[in-house]
């Protein structure tokens, strides 16, 4: 059954009617929803539904309806579904069928997917709290042990202790001690593949939030100029920049970031959710894909669209 959520958008806006639409989308995504069915819905003609749409999420509405149903397809099967089960459960009449467009838009077959660690924190459940502090330190711990050398997880590890002690009296919004949030981070980006200086670039990120010149001289102190530099830049680039200007790693560690953090949205003041999601739909997942990351930026889609009224 096809949920009608599309009436009432003669005063909107087109970004609040297509925001409306992604809503509508998300609601029926396990139906063989068309083109013509979003269309109809908002009371637009099939093409100049799709102009509006493509203006607004620089994709076009088709490709838009293939991704979402990939990614909801790509987390069943995640959870031990069949792959001709999910190839069916999106409208796709033949498994070929469906691992060839799963393959050309995520980059890989959906034989191989649960074999990727990479899908393990893109895919996993927004909202939920999986681990204690202790038990998530001791898993990314045990991922960078098959990665990195002796003397590299020692310098992780001082990092660690650095981080324990700057947000030793905070907590997130779930209740949790502030410092899973960088520990969160720092597996996203390990599962990203990259190297010991940007995790431990995650590590830090947030222990300038609120500037401190003695906190700063104890990062120079500890790690260098350039991790302090890097973090303090952290600390001040405001979403609104052009971040495609800024240095790589700044991008990797603000995209992140804004993952975790859109996993855990529910935590946030309710008034807050659909600020979050719009800068995440127009900022934060156009940015993924032109960096090259399209798993981040079809979760990021995903995630926003829950917040969006």
């Amino acid at each position: 059954m096809i949920l009608q959520i599309g009436q009432g958008v003669k005063n909107m806006n087109n970004e609040e009617i297509v925001y409306r639409s992604l809503k509508y989308i998300e609601s029926n995504i396990e139906s063989k929803l068309s083109i013509d069915d979003v269309s109809f819905e908002f009371g637009y003609s099939k093409y100049h539904f799709c102009r509006m749409f493509k203006e607004c999420m620089n994709i076009s509405l088709g490709d838009y309806l293939i991704e979402r149903r990939l990614v909801s397809a790509a987390k069943q099967i995640l959870n031990g579904e069949k792959i001709i089960d999910a190839a069916m459960s999106y409208g796709y009449d033949t498994p070929s069928g469906f691992n060839r467009a799963f393959k050309n838009k995520l980059g890989y077959s959906p034989k191989i997917l649960k074999a990727l660690k990479l899908a393990d924190t893109i895919f996993s459940k927004s909202g939920e709290i999986v681990m204690e502090v202790n038990e998530l330190y001791q898993s990314l711990r045990n991922k960078m042990n098959e990665i990195f050398t002796d003397d590299e997880l020692i310098e992780f590890d001082e990092a660690y202790s650095f981080a324990c002690e700057v947000h030793k009296n905070q907590k997130r919004y779930s209740g949790e001690d502030y410092v899973t949030h960088p520990l969160n981070v720092c597996l996203i980006l390990l599962d990203l593949k990259q190297d010991l200086s940007l995790v431990i670039l995650g590590l830090l990120h947030d222990t300038l939030e609120k500037y401190d010149d003695k906190i700063f001289d104890e990062i120079k102190s500890c790690f260098g100029d350039k991790v302090a530099l890097q973090v303090r830049h952290i600390s001040e680039v405001n979403i609104n920049d052009n971040l495609l200007e800024e240095d790589e790693n700044i991008i990797l560690v603000k995209l992140a970031d804004r993952l975790h953090n859109m996993k855990t949205i529910e935590f946030i003041d309710k008034e807050r959710w659909e600020k979050k999601a719009k800068e995440t739909f127009s900022i934060f997942a156009p940015l993924a894909e032109k960096v090259g990351m399209q798993e981040l930026k079809l979760e990021l889609n995903h995630l926003s669209a829950q917040y969006i009224k």
